[in-house]
């Protein structure tokens, strides 16, 4: 099953990489993560906001791709959207990360707000081709991110579903999250702050 890190064990879990530079970055992902859980325990302090002490708070964002009905690859059903839920299959890796972003920030949209992801050089182009060879599928994004006062990391969540019509080659994802507004904030800072410190730049 799909445990979309359900355990501080998963963070560590390795997950299939192309290349010697994913490897590191979440291999150092790893470390930051696991350092910052290991100095909230340790000291008893945590982020009492988001305006606060943000800058120690560490997000983690996962993109799965939809297996599409009637297709003989092998995937895992799970619910999308906790009010009223739909029920889909998706592939059991995840073809984005967080190692993959280089920003995210809260927008305002019509209606209320949404989460404006900017990928690196490697999550664009990675983007790009799967949104270019997969029209009409769902993009599904699960996300977990770090919660005051005790800085634990909270329950992960699968945020969105939306369905990709087009080639998006710009490495800019917006989609409205199933998450309020603070834990949207809380999410996209914890993803600014994974990025600066495992250097999530545009070299390869």
């Amino acid at each position: 099953l799909i445990l979309l890190l359900a355990h501080s064990s998963l963070l560590y879990q390795r997950f299939p990489v192309v290349c010697g530079t994913m490897m590191s970055r979440w291999l150092r992902f790893n470390l930051y993560f696991g350092l910052a859980l290991a100095l909230g325990l340790a000291l008893g302090t945590g982020c009492r906001s988001v305006d606060g002490q943000g800058k120690k708070l560490l997000s983690s964002l996962r993109i799965y791709l939809e297996v599409p009905p009637g297709s003989h690859a092998t995937g895992e059903l799970i619910p999308v959207y906790r009010e009223h839920p739909i029920m889909l299959r998706v592939k059991k890796e995840p073809f984005l990360t967080e190692t993959h972003i280089k920003s995210a920030k809260v927008v305002n949209v019509i209606g209320g707000f949404a989460l404006s992801i900017q990928f690196n050089q490697e999550g664009t182009w990675l983007f790009e081709q799967y949104t270019a060879s997969n029209r009409g599928r769902r993009f599904v994004v699960a996300g977990r991110w770090m919660t005051p006062p005790d800085k634990k990391v909270g329950p992960a969540r699968w945020l969105a579903a939306p369905q990709l019509n087009q080639t998006i080659s710009d490495g800019q994802f917006v989609f409205t999250p199933d998450a309020t507004r603070e834990e949207t904030e809380r999410l996209a800072q914890g993803l600014n702050n994974l990025a600066k410190k495992i250097g999530s730049d545009d070299s390869w």
